[in-house]
């Protein structure tokens, strides 16, 4: 078993900006309204965003699944399920690519729903159900890598 070195670095710092990110959401989630205020104007920032005091709630789905992502990463480097390029490991099986796909078609859906809600206040029962969902088939991806 090799410890596959990518992984095992992008891992731990994606894990610690998501935990920067959570600490510091109030201050992100005015730079991204400044940014939407700046390429489209005030009303439609407002309109999109949302109120201004959920803002940074609206970004605490995302940053955690970020956390996990980064941490699951960390994992699968060091036990070398992601170094699948040499000739002791064979290629992923295609339940391991349906099931990661799955996953991600989740979280983009998550984000769709969370970014085209046009002022309305989101559902934090369906916006955590398609997060951990997607996380769900992600973690049942690994599975079919063992």
């Amino acid at each position: 078993m090799d410890v596959f070195w990518p992984g095992a670095v992008i891992g731990p710092v994606l894990v610690v900006l998501c935990l920067v990110g959570i600490r510091k959401r109030e201050a992100l989630a005015e730079a991204m309204f400044s940014g939407q205020e700046a390429l489209y104007g005030t009303k439609w920032a407002n309109r999109s965003m949302g109120d201004p005091k959920t803002r940074p709630a609206l970004l605490l789905a995302p940053l955690i699944g970020g956390t996990v992502m980064g941490a699951a990463f960390f994992v699968l480097s060091l036990t070398g399920v992601l170094e699948i390029d040499s000739t002791e490991n064979p290629p992923p099986p295609p339940g391991f690519v349906l099931m990661a796909l799955t996953g991600a078609g989740f979280g983009l859906a998550a984000a769709v729903y969370l970014f085209t809600r046009k002022g309305r206040k989101p559902s934090r029962k369906l916006l955590w159900a398609l997060t951990l969902t997607g996380m769900a088939f992600m973690a049942g991806a690994a599975v079919f890598l063992r």
